[in-house]
């Protein structure tokens, strides 16, 4: 039996003949699924290391505008065949601005013989199929962790599935992208954030499958890899925090289309832009961009991508004969000489880089400020919780070029 959230009639045989189904759709990520001994009803799937139970099983599906139209990778879709001739309920949950559940669905059979059960399981399944693919955005923006939310209600603790297949960019408060320093914001920030506000999503006992994370179609810019990978981070780090016995990531080429038809506005999210550099004058290299550096230390991310991107600056440097200021900061975080000493090892280790592309070091001073300096942002809720987006903004290396006098900019 089908349950729609809505007293609407469903016409399922166009959908069908336009070959809207799950089934067709082709697996992307990790490990292609493992059946275990045993038949369709009892068998399990092994995924990106995490075996996926025949059980209740709940998507939460983002046919929305800026995510791609959904596409379910094969583990997911066998998992759907698995769980409905088990004759467990399988349950779809509309991901916008006001996530609701769209259906669910449990198989019962009244055929009096394995084939006549074989063709009534055949055609729900067919049914089901209609359904995702009737499943699309209602109302504006996106609330991921309500969605998420929503999906772990309508699976039990033991043996219950939780799919989220969307870009993962929430656009509604408390974890707003539409800022774009969230982007690289820590993944135990964010977690951090949400659990001290009890904002996280109840998942204990539930597998978690993620699916698209950063995947995005126009008007929504697409991200480096560096901004793709973190916000995978970012959400499997939440599934955890909330208590997920296990989280699979499907991460590869998924679909680059929308899903047809018109859809409720959602903002895009715009990432850092890069920092341009001045001649005279001051330019930021944010932790959002590719001079970022790894928690609580004076590493980089990606040393390549920093030394690239420093490679940029150091022509404007070499050129004139500027005095250079490098002046590390942090966000609210741990003591005050603490914050210095952290954000001191930062502006040296730009130096180091600076040095070796040719910077007389002798131009070049550094300091570390912490959070004293006029660009600093408030980045403590009012109960003192690290807000993430905020921190992530705070910490940067700032590059001040102090061109000598009667040199116009």
């Amino acid at each position: 039996m089908i349950h729609r959230s809505t007293n609407r009639v469903r016409q399922v045989a166009p959908l069908l003949a336009a070959g809207l189904v799950l089934t067709g759709f082709s697996g992307c990520g990790s490990d292609e699924p493992v059946p275990a001994p045993g038949g369709p009803t009892g068998a399990t799937a092994v995924a990106d290391g995490c075996e996926l139970p025949t059980g209740p099983l709940a998507v939460a599906y983002g046919a929305r505008a800026n995510t791609p139209d959904p596409r379910l990778p094969e583990a997911v879709s066998d998992l759907i065949d698995r769980s409905l001739d088990g004759g467990h309920p399988v349950s779809a949950i509309r991901l916008d601005g006001t996530p609701e559940k769209a259906f669910s669905a449990t198989f019962k059979s009244t055929a009096g013989n394995g084939d006549g059960r074989d063709v009534q399981l055949k055609r729900f399944r067919q049914s089901v199929d209609a359904e995702f693919a009737n499943v699309r955005a209602e109302q504006q923006e996106a609330d991921v962790l309500a969605a998420l939310s929503l999906a772990a209600r309508s699976v039990p603790e033991d043996g219950g599935t939780v799919v989220l297949a969307d870009s993962g960019l929430q656009t509604t408060a408390p974890l707003d992208f539409r800022d774009g320093a969230l982007l690289a914001a820590e993944p135990t920030e964010v977690t951090t954030f949400l659990k001290k506000h009890r904002l996280l999503p109840e998942l204990n006992g539930r597998v978690v499958v993620l699916v698209g994370i950063g995947d995005t179609v126009a008007p929504q810019p697409t991200f480096d890899q560096r901004t793709h990978n973190n916000l995978i981070a970012i959400w499997k780090a939440v599934a955890t925090e909330a208590g997920a016995r296990c989280v699979a990531v499907f991460d590869g080429p998924g679909a680059n289309r929308p899903r047809s038809g018109q859809l409720p506005a959602v903002t895009p999210v715009s990432p850092p832009p890069e920092p341009t550099p001045v001649t005279c004058g001051q330019t930021v290299l944010p932790n959002s961009g590719k001079v970022g550096f790894l928690p609580d230390r004076a590493v980089f991310v990606d040393p390549a991508a920093a030394r690239s991107a420093l490679a940029e600056l150091a022509p404007t440097m070499t050129a004139g004969n500027q005095r250079i200021d490098l002046i590390g900061t942090t966000a609210t975080d741990g003591t005050r000489e603490g914050r210095r000493r952290l954000s001191l090892e930062r502006a040296e280790a730009v130096k180091k880089i600076l040095v070796e592309l040719g910077v007389p070091a002798v131009r070049i001073t550094t300091k570390g400020v912490g959070t004293e300096w006029d660009g600093h942002v408030p980045d403590l809720d009012r109960n003192g919780v690290l807000i993430p987006g905020p921190a992530a903004k705070n910490r940067s290396v700032v590059v001040r070029l102090y061109c000598p006098s009667g040199t116009t900019r």
